[in-house]
C-alpha cells in the first residue's frame, strides 16, 4: 500500500519541469513512453521511500500512519480502526503499467512481499460463527499482496489554467495469504479470544473477502489525502510540458 501513495505522486512529479529534483529523470510525453519513464524513476525513488522525499510531497514511510478506516458489511458487521500504522517491504514489483495522458488514465499491478498493518479496532457483528462486540488492539499481516489499479480523471480549468482533478479509483487485491489477530476480542476469556483467532486463520481465505473493503478503503483514503492536494498545486502543462 504505501506504493500507491509514491506512485500517484511520481506519475506527475516525474514530468515537473520547474525546481524538478536532480535524481529524477524528466517524462516528456512527446519524447518518452511515460509509463516506462515512471518506472525507471521510481527505481530511482526507491531507497528514499523510507526517510520520505519531501521535494515531491511525498511522506515517510515506515509506518506510515492513517487516522481511521471503517468497514461495513450488510447490516450484521461493522468494523472501524483507529491509529492506523502500515509498514510495507521495499523489494515491491511493478507490471503492466499503463498511461493515457489524453483521458488521464493509469493502469498498472503492484506486488508486494509483505504488508503489515496495526491499529485499535472496535468490532460489533457475525464473523464466521462468532458473534464478536469487542475492541482491542488488532494486527494484519498480507504475504504476496498483488493489486490491480485503475485510476481515472478530467481536465478542468481554473484561473485560465487547465488542472487534472481525479474522479475514480478501482482496486482489485488478491493475497496468498493472510494473518489476522485481535487481542481482547473476549476480555474475560484469553484463551476464547485466541481460538477465535485460530478460527480466523484456518479460513484465512473467507476472511480476506470480508476484509478485502477495508483495504481498498485504506488506499482510496491514501490516494485521495495526498494526491488531489498534489494536483490543486500544479496546472497540466507544467506537469506534462509539451514540447
Amino acid at each position: 500500500m504505501k506504493f500507491f501513495i509514491t506512485f500517484m505522486c511520481c506519475i506527475v512529479s516525474v514530468a515537473v519541469a520547474r525546481k524538478l529534483p536532480s535524481f529524477i529523470e524528466v517524462c516528456h510525453p512527446k519524447r518518452v513512453d511515460v509509463g516506462e519513464c515512471v518506472k525507471k524513476n521510481l527505481e530511482i525513488l526507491r531507497p528514499k521511500f523510507r526517510q520520505g522525499i519531501p521535494e515531491l510531497q511525498i511522506p515517510a514511510f515506515n509506518p506510515l500512519k492513517l487516522s481511521s478506516a471503517d468497514i461495513k458489511l450488510g447490516e450484521n458487521f461493522k468494523t472501524n480502526l483507529k491509529n492506523i500504522k502500515l509498514w510495507f517491504s521495499n523489494s515491491f514489483s511493478i507490471e503492466e503499467f499503463k498511461v493515457d495522458l489524453d483521458h488521464f488514465r493509469l493502469e498498472f499491478t503492484i506486488k508486494f512481499p509483505e504488508v503489515k498493518a496495526q491499529g485499535d479496532y472496535s468490532i460489533n457483528g457475525k464473523l464466521l460463527i462468532l458473534n464478536l462486540d469487542g475492541a482491542g488492539l488488532g494486527k494484519i499481516f498480507l504475504h504476496n499482496l498483488t493489486a490491480t489499479v485503475v485510476a481515472s480523471g478530467k481536465k478542468e480549468k481554473k484561473n485560465g489554467k487547465e488542472y487534472i482533478v481525479p474522479t475514480n479509483v478501482d482496486i482489485k487485491p488478491e493475497v496468498q495469504s493472510m494473518n489476522i489477530h485481535l487481542e481482547n476480542l473476549f476480555p474475560s476469556n484469553p484463551e476464547l479470544t485466541e481460538q477465535a483467532n485460530k478460527l480466523f486463520n484456518d479460513n484465512q481465505k473467507v476472511l480476506f473477502e470480508d476484509f478485502s473493503p477495508l483495504i481498498v478503503n485504506l488506499v482510496k483514503k491514501l490516494i485521495s489525502n495526498y494526491i488531489n492536494n498534489f494536483f490543486s498545486r500544479y496546472s497540466y502543462d507544467v506537469l506534462f510540458p509539451d514540447d
